[in-house]
Order: structure tokens, then sequence, then C-alpha cells
């Protein structure tokens, strides 16, 4: 039998502040390794900020 799909919960105000700021705290965590995982980390972090950053101009800036 089929489950009922909950509702994705939207992330507003401080909420998602909060939320991409955990996000780069993980990022940050990692950031004591080698120069070459530290390049890898700062993309990582690069490409997570465009994505973020994509992911509120296509949601009217309900991230913000």
């Amino acid at each position: 039998m089929a489950r009922l799909i909950e509702v994705t919960p939207i992330l507003k105000g401080d909420d998602a502040k909060r939320f991409r700021q955990k996000l780069l705290d993980v990022v940050n965590a990692m950031a004591n390794s080698t120069p070459e995982d530290k390049r890898k980390i700062e993309e990582e972090r690069k490409e997570m900020k465009r994505c973020y950053d994509l992911m509120v101009s296509v949601a009217d800036d309900v991230f913000y």
C-alpha cells in the first residue's frame, strides 16, 4: 500500500540562514586536510553556494 507523501517544509528567514550556515560549518570542519583536499573542499563550497543562490533565485527569494 502506498504511503502519503508529506509536504516538504520551506525554510525562510533565520531558519534558512541557520541551515546554510550548518552546511558551511560541515565543510569548514574538514578544512584541516591536505592542500589537495582543501582545494576540493573550496570547489565544493563554491558549487554549494552557486546551487543555493540558483535555488533562491528560482524560489522567489524564499530562502533568504
